[in-house]
């Protein structure tokens, strides 16, 4: 089990194609909605969050980055790898839970401007099991291994940014 946070995770000129990708996402209709397919678990009482899948350009790059910041993905056979933006509405949360069957994930968040007044925090639990929090900030990356427990805090920023945006990436070991 583990968590690493890192700030500017990505390069400026990237973040910035995932910003532009936002832009696009914003206009499409080309949304998932994660109370189609997610679990009663996961759903709770939560509003829907709109997911975006990314275009294949920008997701080959942003793998690619992945795998060099990370090099403990080189050691697998198989890895299979989706990067989706999420749009996460006023009142949207996730409850506990773990990221099963995938052994990796990250968090990136999007949002250029966020106040700890609005909530979205990813919360996990540590060895100690204590509660530990992180504050949504823009180019922050949250990667998870090993099965940690964690959620997502409810989003209360009201209508002056309508949305908590992340770019979620899970990591799957696949066996040939």
């Amino acid at each position: 089990m583990m968590i690493k946070i890192i700030d500017n995770y990505l390069p400026q000129e990237l973040f910035d194609e995932v910003r532009k990708e936002v832009e696009v996402a914003m206009k499409s209709n080309k949304f998932r909605v994660s109370s189609f397919f997610w679990k009663p678990n996961i759903l709770e009482n939560s509003p829907p969050v709109l997911i975006y899948e990314t275009n294949k350009v920008l997701a080959e790059k942003l793998i690619d980055w992945d795998f060099k910041q990370f090099p403990e993905l080189n050691n697998y056979e198989h890895v299979q790898m989706s990067k989706t933006i999420y749009f996460w509405s006023n009142g949207a949360y996730i409850p506990w839970h773990e990221d099963a069957p995938y052994s990796m994930a990250t968090t990136l968040y999007l949002n250029l401007e966020w106040n700890d007044r609005w909530g979205g925090y990813f919360m996990w639990r540590d060895e100690d099991n204590q509660e530990r929090a992180v504050l949504p900030q823009a180019n922050r990356l949250v990667f998870q291994k090993g099965g940690v427990s964690h959620q997502t805090t409810e989003v209360k920023q009201g209508n002056h940014i309508p949305f908590r945006i992340s770019l979620q990436t899970f990591i799957e070991n696949v066996q040939s």
